[in-house]
């Protein structure tokens, strides 16, 4: 499921105090990072990767009719599909246009709600259904912004995990294990397979003792 960046901003630490500082500094470039609402419906933000430069993130799929359509649906199961694409800024706007262009990485989304028979709503999960950077795109921290977005759309639905299939190629499996651990994610078997899970209903104290305890 991914291939893309290893990298990630929050590095392993045993002193709490060291955590919280980076967890603050992500909130605080998170809040800075200015977002650009699109006439589809889809919105778009910038980051700045690893080697300075512009890339633009485009996510279509979490806009409020959109979402508005999965909620209302009358049906046990609802599954509603979010797509992120990241950009090269620079290539991505000098002509000619076109849809696509300076494109290389991807992460699909699609957000489940689940409900019970008298059509209550019991429970949202975020599946991870794919992430792809190209390889030479790759360990610039691309891979983190795809897995910070989709934190944040998770918990703008009130999703209780996020959760995927884990697959690589052989000779990724160590630093796409990696990649999962530095972003808080856990792993447990799942039929013949494994699967990455991250659970977003834990308190904050529950989570940071988890990430101490890797």
């Amino acid at each position: 499921m991914f291939r893309g960046d290893s990298n990630f901003e929050i590095e392993k630490s045993n002193k709490p105090a060291d955590v919280s500082a980076q967890l603050e500094q992500r909130i605080r470039e998170a809040r800075e990072t200015k977002v650009e609402t699109l006439g589809d419906g889809s919105y778009q933000k910038h980051v700045t990767d690893k080697t300075g430069r512009d890339v633009t993130m485009r996510v279509e799929g979490n806009d409020p009719k959109s979402i508005e359509r999965a909620t209302n649906e009358n049906r046990l199961n609802s599954a509603h599909q979010i797509r992120l694409r990241a950009s090269d800024t620079q290539v991505a706007e000098s002509p000619p246009a076109y849809k696509g262009k300076g494109e290389f990485g991807r992460m699909n989304l699609t957000l489940e709600i689940d409900r019970d028979q008298n059509g209550i709503e019991t429970g949202r999960r975020v599946r991870l259904n794919d992430v792809f950077v190209n390889p030479g795109d790759r360990n610039r921290g691309v891979g983190s912004a795809f897995a910070n977005e989709a934190e944040n759309i998770a918990r703008q639905h009130n999703a209780k995990e996020i959760y995927g299939t884990l697959s690589y190629e052989s000779s990724e499996e160590q630093a796409t294990r990696e990649f999962y651990r530095r972003n808080g994610y856990d792993f447990r078997s799942a039929g013949q397979g494994e699967e990455i899970f991250k659970r977003l209903d834990e308190n904050a104290g529950d989570s940071l003792r988890r990430q101490l305890r890797r």
